[in-house]
């Protein structure tokens, strides 16, 4: 019963990889990284019919290696967040429309993914490298991982 509450909670949280955050405070290592979170959800939201409003965000993990954006005039870094959405509804909407960041000039590098627990995340990396390996093998079919098998 309680990995099951577990699961269907994490139903409704999203992983986002390569959210740009902006060192605000480099002394008191302050990071920045919520107008690019709200950048990414606002060109979600233009694909979707509804707000997007995150209920809560967790910074999981943060890049050391930042640099100076000129364009921007401030030390950037990138970083992992776990969003929290209102519903399973709305985290599995923003999921099938993350595909459209990758054409995204602006948006291009960040990587969306369900919350997964590690033995999820496991068994996903075994999928990948079966799947890996079949287009290896056979380049000429379009592989895919649907539904936990390699098709």
């Amino acid at each position: 019963m309680v990995s099951e509450m577990k699961a269907s909670n994490r139903r409704s949280n999203l992983v986002f990889y390569g959210i740009r955050g902006i060192h605000v405070d480099l002394e008191n290592d302050i990071f920045d990284y919520k107008s690019e979170l709200n950048g990414v959800l606002k060109q979600m939201e233009n694909r979707l019919e509804f707000s997007i409003k995150p209920n809560y965000v967790e910074l999981l993990r943060k890049s050391n290696d930042f640099h100076h954006d000129d364009e921007i005039g401030q030390d950037v870094s990138t970083c992992t967040l776990r969003v929290q959405f209102q519903s399973e509804f709305i985290a599995t909407k923003v999921l099938e429309r993350s595909k459209h960041l990758k054409r995204s000039e602006e948006y291009s590098k960040v990587y969306i993914a369900p919350d997964r627990t590690f033995a999820e995340r496991k068994a996903r990396a075994e999928l990948v490298e079966k799947l890996k390996e079949k287009i290896k093998n056979e380049p000429s079919i379009k592989w895919v991982i649907r539904k936990g098998e390699v098709v």
